[in-house]
């Protein structure tokens, strides 16, 4: 049982390493708001899909909230920064 929450806690912390100013939203699988934004960039498109593809909130579920506001916050940022065309 020992053997296997340190292997846990290493892989863990070997995904820790990542880029400055990265801010940890997922402590127990060491996802970063930064690897939120690159699954919404790759086709991710709601918290469903990031849960399943990053595992983002599948161990305590403490930073549900705190993933989903990231998720709405960079979809409402990339909504904006669009290009808008119009008819003339």
């Amino acid at each position: 049982m020992k053997l296997t929450i340190i292997l846990i806690s290493i892989t863990v912390l070997s995904q820790m390493v990542c880029e400055p100013d990265a801010m940890f939203v997922c402590i127990c699988n060491g996802v970063t708001d930064r690897d939120i934004h690159r699954a919404i960039e790759s086709g991710d498109r709601n918290f469903r899909q990031v849960n399943k593809s990053l595992g983002v909130a599948s161990q305590c579920g403490s930073c549900e909230e705190l993933a989903r506001e990231i998720i709405e916050e960079y979809k409402l940022q990339a909504s904006d920064a669009a290009p808008f065309y119009a008819a003339v």
